[in-house]
């Protein structure tokens, strides 16, 4: 047994709050029904009342929320190997998650755009191993080298600028939380994308690139924004759902810029590529430049297939709610069996 996402348990910690508010809500019931008179003569006159079934009832939504909570966790059985070819590169995709990338130069917004590029290029990987590493103010693994897409997808769904809570653009963490990643894989052919609008804040970014290059790893910059000397602004949405756009401490909408210089300097010193993305992303156009370096040898790779058994519990947390709905907390009042002169 493996838990493909493991946090979600933490949903659990909420059952004792469940079951102390259906306690609270029985409590003050009898309470009022004190104000009444007394409760023994009040259930006999009231018999269609049903406490037992109130209690079942709550039984059922706190049994099921326990099995919602634990098949979100994606409970996994019945491992098995799986052969597949390999051809050696190791590919981390570093997304840049500050504000900046919610600016809309690119249609939805920047990082939105990165986003759905990315899971589409995984479809294309050729035995490659993928890993994805966020950064704003500081950089972080998000997903370790590996050759289940699948898993690197579902973490490159959870995505947002306020996965990294410190602002900022620091491309200089992005580079070197990479090139860890590649440490602890063992890697052979070490290549970045890095996806990002170039305006770093650490000033050093190509002195990080240059670390990059001595272990043989290549940076393929992605520049993403619009080309424009006027920048584009960014939407920030407010607790009551409209949109305002980021300012600076004089009150000025603040402007985010593409810096392309940053991200040629970059890839110049690794030996790797600079693309514009533009106003539209293509990443399949950064693969065939991948996919043109020397140095990928083809191998055979093993890795352990898990399969999903969440809906084993699913469906009977679902059962269990419509059944909740469904079911009465009073019993019908019985007829009586004679008739009345």
């Amino acid at each position: 047994m493996r838990w493909a996402n493991p946090h979600a348990l933490w949903a659990l910690i909420f059952i004792p709050v469940i079951i102390l508010a259906y306690r609270y809500a029985a409590t003050r019931r009898r309470k009022a029904m004190e104000t009444l008179g007394d409760i023994k003569l009040l259930g006999e006159l009231t018999s269609t009342a049903g406490p037992g079934r109130r209690r079942l009832k709550a039984a059922m939504v706190t049994i099921a929320w326990a099995l919602i909570a634990v098949s979100i966790a994606r409970p996994q059985l019945g491992a098995g190997l799986r052969e597949i070819e390999s051809s050696g590169r190791d590919v981390i995709f570093a997304v840049d998650v500050s504000n900046s990338m919610l600016a809309q130069d690119i249609s939805p917004s920047r990082l939105a755009a990165a986003k759905a590029q990315i899971s589409g290029l995984l479809d294309k990987l050729e035995g490659d191993r993928a890993g994805l590493v966020v950064f704003a103010g500081e950089a972080y693994l998000q997903c370790p080298l590996t050759m289940d897409y699948r898993a690197v997808r579902i973490l490159l769904d959870n995505v947002e600028p306020n996965l990294v809570p410190t602002p900022g653009t620091n491309i200089y963490e992005a580079i070197t939380e990479s090139e860890k990643a590649f440490q602890k894989a063992q890697s052979r052919t070490k290549i970045i994308i890095l996806l990002t609008d170039g305006e770093d804040h650490s000033g050093k970014a190509v002195d990080a690139a240059q670390e990059a290059a001595k272990e043989k790893i290549q940076i393929f910059t992605v520049g993403i924004g619009a080309n424009s000397p006027s920048g584009a602004p960014i939407p920030l949405k407010k607790p009551d759902g409209t949109i305002e756009y980021k300012k600076d401490s004089d009150g000025n909408i603040i402007m985010t810029r593409l810096d392309e210089e940053t991200l040629q300097k970059i890839a110049l010193a690794t030996g790797g590529k600079y693309l514009y993305a533009g106003t539209r992303l293509d990443l399949e156009k950064v693969y065939e430049k991948i996919r043109e370096q020397e140095g990928a040898q083809t191998k055979s790779r093993f890795y352990t297939e898990f399969e999903d058994r969440y809906q084993w519990l699913l469906l009977p947390a679902l059962m269990l709610l419509v059944a909740e709905a469904f079911f009465p907390e009073t019993k019908k009042p019985r007829k009586s069996g004679g008739n009345e002169k």
